[in-house]
C-alpha cells in the first residue's frame, strides 16, 4: 500500500498564527487521502530565511512513497478531491505560473521568473530550460524525486547569498521556489500542471473565483479580500466551517464576489 504524507512548514509567530487557521483543514484533507500529516515547526537551516526549511522535508521521502507539500497560508476546501489519485506517481505535481497574463502577474510582467531561470543555470549548470516555472506553494513529489531536495540543499546557502537588490547587475528574486524549479528541470522530471485547481493564488482571480478551485492560497501578492493575510484566512475558515454557506457561494459566484468586498 502506498505510504503518503501531507507536509507543511509553520515557523515564527506569523507562521504559527496561519497554522492555527489552516492546519485543521490540511489535517482533515490528509486523513481523507489516507495520508499522515507532518509539520516542520522550527527553522533548522541556520542563517537562511525560514522558507528554505521546506527543503528539509525531502527526508520524508525516505519513509514515504509520496509527499504533498502545502504552504501554511493555504486553506484546503473540504470538497477537494484526492490529489494523490489524480497525479501520476512519476510526475512532479505543481501549478505553472510563467504563462499567466502579465497584467495579472507582476513576476511575468517584470521578467522575474526569466531572471531566475537564467541565473540558476549560470550558477549551477545548463539545464536546457527556457520556460516552464511553477509556484512552490503546493507540490506533489514521489520517492524518486528526493534528489531534488538533496541537490537543492547542497546549494541553498550559495543561492541565499545572492543579493535580492534588483538595482544590482545580478540578483535573485525567489528563494527555495527557484531551486525546486531548477532541480526538477535539471533532473529531467516531467511536471503535471495542477493549474489553478490545487494552488489558486490571487493571480488567477481574473480567470475564475477561488471557490471554483480546491486549494486557496493567500500569498502576499494582491489579497483575495481587504485586510491582511491572517484576517482573510480567518474569514475564509469561518465560511468553510459552514458547508451550506460554502456551497451557496461556490454555486453562486456573484454572491461570493459581493462577500469578497467586505
Amino acid at each position: 500500500m502506498e505510504k503518503r504524507v501531507v507536509a507543511t512548514v509553520a515557523i515564527g509567530e506569523a507562521g504559527q498564527a496561519w497554522a492555527d487557521v489552516s492546519h485543521p483543514w490540511a489535517r482533515r484533507y490528509a486523513e481523507a487521502c489516507g495520508a499522515d500529516f507532518f509539520v516542520l515547526s522550527r527553522a533548522a537551516l541556520k542563517g537562511l530565511w525560514p522558507g528554505f526549511s521546506k527543503l528539509l522535508l525531502g527526508e520524508l521521502l525516505s519513509n514515504y512513497d509520496r509527499m504533498l507539500y502545502v504552504d501554511t497560508d493555504i486553506l484546503i476546501s473540504p470538497d477537494a478531491p484526492n490529489i494523490f489519485e489524480l497525479v501520476p506517481a512519476d510526475k512532479v505535481g505543481a501549478t505553472m505560473v510563467d504563462t499567466l497574463e502579465p497584467e495579472y502577474a507582476p513576476a511575468v510582467a517584470n521578467g522575474w521568473f526569466q531572471n531566475d531561470i537564467r541565473l540558476t543555470q549560470q550558477m549551477f549548470g545548463e539545464a536546457q530550460w527556457q520556460e516552464g516555472y511553477f509556484n512552490s506553494g503546493s507540490l506533489l513529489f514521489s520517492k524518486q524525486h528526493k534528489c531534488v531536495f538533496d541537490q537543492a540543499l547542497e546549494v541553498a546557502q550559495q543561492w541565499f547569498d545572492v543579493t535580492t537588490d534588483r538595482n544590482q547587475e545580478q540578483f535573485r528574486v525567489f528563494s527555495d521556489q527557484s531551486l525546486f524549479n531548477y532541480f526538477v528541470q535539471a533532473n529531467g522530471f516531467e511536471v503535471y500542471d495542477f493549474k489553478k485547481d490545487f494552488n489558486h493564488t490571487p493571480a488567477f482571480n481574473h480567470q475564475s473565483h477561488r471557490y471554483q478551485s480546491h486549494f486557496y492560497h493567500y500569498v502576499r501578492l494582491r489579497p483575495h479580500r481587504r485586510g491582511n493575510r491572517l484576517r482573510q484566512m480567518r474569514n475564509e475558515a469561518w465560511i468553510l466551517r459552514r458547508p451550506w454557506l460554502h456551497r451557496l457561494l461556490r454555486d453562486n459566484i456573484w454572491m461570493a464576489n459581493v462577500v469578497d468586498r467586505f
